[in-house]
């Protein structure tokens, strides 16, 4: 209840110098919890009247030291969203996209070697965007998705392009097998590698994707598959000759991109730790052979790559019944 009884229901508990009576519990009024503040104060010998409450601000301080309880339910102030991009990780993931044109570009041509160096180029370009990105706290959401696309382009179309274009063109010839086996494998080859790209989003967005790869990367597979084409076409081999180890390459590739088999990945290799010296002499070594016969040992390190998920799968699945048989032997008796 008010204590004069001149007073209003809006002056009511709210006059100020007025003080609650013991026993009274103080209305909050529903004006200010929206965030509405009186434009008139009464001074020195004015009667208080009704307050007019203006709507485009806030209480006053006055207020929120008198109501403390009311600052806890204020509506929070939008924050306006930061538009535009980063630039120095997505000029790497462009340079990732103008690799894998340039490559199709010159398969078209071709200039298969320099199809096989622009691939090349593009993996460096794609490995050192998400670097950059999270060493300078420039990631984005919009820079996950452009590099998903131009790894599409460069590790998908432009590879299969290339291989197609090298190879598996010269199928058609065999008429006993459609004459189509040469672009429904690339095309294959292309589709797995948007599947491959699609999984490893969604894993991402799970947080699942850290650690070994689920499944041939796919700058692995397209460098699988330039490079084959990379090593034949150095050593003046025509491609109508190799259209069967052609086929067999680029349907090995795109089957280890769909598949279940786990790769290292080059995350879990820490760089700033301290590793063992014979490290160092071995990356010396394999940077020496590339530099001796660059197509070659790029082929071979990336065969290799690719073999080592079936082959360790293999290993750990006939590991485990000789360590389930060791665990559940019977001790010798004493």
């Amino acid at each position: 209840m008010c204590k004069r009884a001149g007073d209003t229901a809006h002056g009511c508990g709210f006059q100020h110098g007025e003080k609650d009576l013991p026993g009274e519990h103080r209305q909050p009024d529903p004006l200010q919890i929206v965030g509405f503040r009186p434009l008139h104060q009464p001074g020195f010998g004015e009667r208080a009247g009704p307050p007019r409450w203006d709507r485009r601000a806030g209480r006053s301080e006055r207020d929120r030291q008198q109501q403390p309880a009311l600052a806890m339910i204020e509506p929070d102030v939008p924050q306006r969203r930061r538009r535009g991009i980063y630039i120095l990780p997505n000029l790497f993931t462009t340079a990732t996209l103008f690799g894998g044109f340039y490559a199709v570009i010159a398969a078209l041509n071709g200039d298969f070697t320099a199809a096989a160096i622009a691939v090349a180029v593009a993996m460096v370009a794609d490995s050192l965007d998400g670097t950059i990105a999270r060493l300078t706290g420039t990631a984005s959401d919009f820079g996950k998705e452009y590099d998903s696309l131009c790894d599409m382009v460069a590790f998908g179309l432009a590879a299969s392009v290339v291989v197609y274009t090298f190879s598996l063109q010269y199928l058609a010839e065999y008429k006993w097998l459609g004459g189509k086996l040469g672009w429904v494998t690339a095309f294959a080859y292309t589709a797995c590698a948007a599947l491959r790209l699609a999984r490893f989003n969604v894993l991402a967005t799970r947080g699942e994707a850290k650690g070994a790869f689920f499944g041939l990367p796919s700058p692995a597979a397209a460098a699988l598959v330039i490079g084959f084409v990379w090593a034949t076409h150095d050593l003046n081999i025509k491609g109508r000759v190799l259209v069967v180890p052609a086929l067999v390459i680029t349907w090995a590739a795109a089957l280890l991109m769909v598949s279940n088999f786990r790769f290292m990945s080059l995350k879990q290799l820490r760089i700033a730790e301290h590793v063992p010296f014979r490290y160092l002499l071995l990356f010396m070594g394999v940077f020496a052979l590339f530099l001796l016969d660059p197509p070659r040992i790029f082929f071979l390190v990336f065969l290799v790559y690719a073999g080592s998920g079936p082959v360790m799968a293999i290993y750990r699945r006939t590991r485990r019944p000789v360590v389930a048989e060791t665990a559940t032997r019977e001790p010798p008796a004493l």
